[in-house]
């Protein structure tokens, strides 16, 4: 019996290496919408060819090897999730979903001791309810794993699983594809507490590419909350990859093989030296947020990066640089934190006066949650809408005029 198992891992091994490490896969990069171009450009840095990327509506595919998606999961700012396809069928009723789904081996991407979520989004099809189409599947992957799940496994986790198969349905097609980055890649792994309404470290990182910023210049970030802007930048100064801090869940895939990671680490490893002066200003009226990010820095690797204040953004005033200007990125309170709906017009009026008075020059990045408030914005700029949260935003790109 020993034999046998020892025969049958080999036997599974070789198929992981030949089908699986071996083959170019296919991968889907999700990203906010309207900013695919940003993570494309992101891609093509880390040596993907330009013509194995193709854009989507909220996101880009791409093929590799899994090397690609690990070093997509390590290095990409703006992606949300990149997901690996595995098989796209048609399924007009489930006994069909069924045998399509059972079909797949997935033996070769999947442990059989970790739990597993399927989320489902389903449009123009006959199979339209995503709690079925997600109890079949689960089914059918669990069959082919021969009930190797753990029992009290299920369709859906009440925390986020190990594993996540995404099925996406349209006009009675079926695309199934196994997640590699687990949490939503906005989450890096360095920052732990949140603010009321704070913005995702992967859209504050596009708006920072969007305005130009790189990590070697100053940026204010005067109403900082959590610091999303503050932090992220502090990485870019560090040249800290977004991913370093973090776990992914192709780590515990059988086709996962920790020697590649490391190397790939090694390689993108920080090598900044410690800095004379920060490049980060940031600063809150909130004692709380101040305070929080304040013990969030401590004994950090960007705590020389970053100048934290209590301050109001209303009597903050730019650092000295000269003739030199800066980024200032702006993600101010709207809606039911002011109290009333009126009250959001008014504060984006009140900064952008500020701007004018004391930020002459420097380049502006400004998150509005509103179309109609671009209208206040008194200098040339470039609006950017996208989608955070479920909700619009418009991400405003300019100059201050001296």
């Amino acid at each position: 019996m020993p034999g046998t198992i020892n025969a049958t891992d080999k036997a599974r091994a070789r198929r992981i290496k030949q089908h699986v490490i071996g083959r170019e896969q296919r991968f889907f990069v999700v990203t906010p919408p309207g900013l695919e171009p940003l993570c494309q450009r992101e891609l093509m840095g880390l040596g993907i060819p330009p013509g194995d990327i193709v854009l989507r509506k909220g996101g880009l595919a791409f093929t590799g090897r899994l090397t690609a998606c690990y070093q997509a999961n390590l290095m990409c700012r703006t992606a949300g999730h990149i997901l690996m396809r595995l098989q796209s069928f048609t399924a007009r009723h489930f006994d069909a979903l069924e045998k399509h789904a059972r079909a797949i081996p997935w033996e070769l991407y999947l442990s059989t001791t970790t739990a597993l979520e399927v989320r489902v989004s389903a449009h123009q099809s006959r199979l339209y309810h995503s709690d079925a189409v997600a109890e079949r599947i689960f089914s059918a992957v669990k069959e082919r794993l021969a009930s190797g799940l753990p029992d009290d496994a299920g369709p859906i986790a009440s925390e986020v699983p190990a594993q996540r198969i995404w099925a996406r349905l349209h006009k009675d097609r079926v695309t199934l594809s196994l997640d590699s980055s687990g949490d939503h890649l906005h989450k890096r792994g360095l920052k732990t507490h949140g603010g009321p309404a704070p913005l995702r470290e992967t859209l504050a990182a596009a708006a920072m590419l969007l305005a130009g910023y790189d990590g070697s210049g100053i940026l204010c970030d005067p109403m900082c909350g959590s610091g999303t802007f503050a932090v992220e930048a502090a990485m870019m100064v560090k040249r800290i990859p977004p991913g370093w801090y973090r776990t992914f869940a192709f780590m515990e895939w059988p086709a996962f093989r920790p020697a590649h990671w490391d190397y790939l680490r090694h390689q993108a490893a920080p090598r900044s030296n410690p800095l004379a002066a920060p490049l980060i200003y940031a600063a809150d009226r909130s004692r709380t947020a101040v305070e929080q990010l304040a013990a969030l820095l401590q004994g950090s690797d960007i705590e020389d990066a970053i100048d934290l204040q209590k301050k109001d953004f209303f009597g903050f005033t730019p650092p000295p640089l000269g003739s030199h200007r800066g980024v200032i990125a702006l993600n101010p309170p709207y809606g039911r934190r002011l109290g009333q709906a009126a009250a959001t017009p008014r504060l984006v009026g009140e900064i952008l006066h500020k701007l004018q008075r004391d930020f002459r020059g420097w380049q502006i990045i400004l998150v509005l949650p509103e179309k109609r408030l671009l209208y206040q914005v008194p200098f040339t700029f470039k609006s950017h809408h996208t989608m955070h949260g479920g909700r619009p935003i418009w991400l405003v790109i300019g100059r201050v005029p001296l």
